[in-house]
Order: structure tokens, then C-alpha cells, then sequence
């Protein structure tokens, strides 16, 4: 990493990724007990480069969308981010000395939850598209019940009023003709 990269200092940090400088705060805090290291400016505040911003990101992404713990979404994001090149060092006024940072091996437990969450996301989103289905299927047999209802009740009407002329026009015949028939 150069000595000359561009720094951003929290203030403008917390704006771009739109967080309190509480947040911020909370968060590198979180980072640096898992060993990252920030720059430092003259009175010991962070400075952040392009990598920190990038890590940033990431843990609002974890947190505020997946819903991941900050201690969790610390442990998957400095696991993600090989920290071997590190963001350097102290830089004082009169000084440009690096510092060596220490190599954090990457959490695979993390890798494999934060895999699993995702995955249970899209689970959820298909059981949603399954259970529309189940619905629309369902609407469809009720409604095809409902018309079969419908046509059994006019069979059922016809054949009662077909049985009521029937019965209206033995009834016309002679008590005789009923007895004997016609000859």
C-alpha cells in the first residue's frame, strides 16, 4: 500500500455508507478486536482507505440485510478480506513508518453460516412461490366445485320439474282410463 493513498476520516465515512458515528464506531471497534488495524491520524482518530471502506460496506450489508450479529458479521468479513497486506500503518505528521500487521486466518465456520443463510433465503422465497401456487390450485378446485354444484342443482331442477309434467298428465286421465287403459 502506498504512503500517499487517500484517506477518508469517520465523519466522511459514516456518510457514505449513511450510518451515526456511533455506528461507525461500534463497528471498527468490532473489527480491530478481530485484528484489523485502521491508519491513525495526528490525535490517534481513524483514518479509513479504500480497503476499510470496502470492509465497511460489507458489514453493513451482513448486519442492517442478513441480519447478522456485528461480532459474526466482524468475524466473516475480516475472514473474507485476506488481511496479510493489511491497511498499514500509523501515519504522524513528521512520520511515514509502516507497521506490520498480523495475519488473521480465516473463520470457515462464518464462510459456511453466512453460505447458509443465504441459502435459507432463497428456500423462503421458494416455499413463497410454492405456497402461491398451493393457493391459486386451491381457487381452481373450489371454483370447479362450485360449477360442478351448480350444474348438478339444474339437473337436479330439471328432472323434478320433468317428473312434475309427468305427474300433471296422469293426473288429467279419467279415473276409469287410470283403471283400464285406453282400448
Amino acid at each position: 500500500m502506498s504512503k500517499f493513498e487517500d484517506a477518508y476520516w469517520g465523519k466522511e465515512i459514516a456518510e457514505i455508507l449513511q450510518i451515526g458515528d456511533s455506528t461507525l464506531r461500534k463497528w471498527c471497534l468490532s473489527l480491530e478486536n478481530q485484528g484489523h488495524i485502521f491508519m491513525r491520524g495526528q490525535h490517534n482518530s481513524r483514518a479509513f482507505v479504500e480497503r476499510d471502506l470496502l470492509i465497511l460496506r460489507r458489514m453493513k450489508e451482513l448486519i442492517q440485510n442478513k441480519g447478522i450479529t456485528l461480532e459474526t458479521a466482524s468475524e466473516i468479513v475480516i475472514s473474507r478480506f485476506n488481511q496479510s497486506e493489511g491497511t498499514a500503518s500509523v501515519l504522524r505528521e513528521n512520520t511515514a513508518e509502516e507497521q506490520t500487521l498480523p495475519v488473521v486466518p480465516p473463520v470457515l465456520q462464518n464462510e459456511l453460516l453466512l453460505d447458509i443463510l443465504e441459502r435459507q433465503e432463497r428456500l423462503e422465497e421458494q416455499n413463497k412461490q410454492f405456497l402461491l401456487m398451493l393457493e391459486e390450485q386451491q381457487n381452481y378446485i373450489n371454483n370447479s366445485l362450485d360449477k360442478r354444484d351448480l350444474q348438478l342443482m339444474q339437473a337436479l331442477k330439471e328432472s323434478q320439474e320433468t317428473k312434475k309434467l309427468i305427474a300433471s298428465t296422469l293426473e288429467k286421465k279419467s279415473f276409469f282410463e287410470k283403471i283400464f287403459g285406453k282400448r
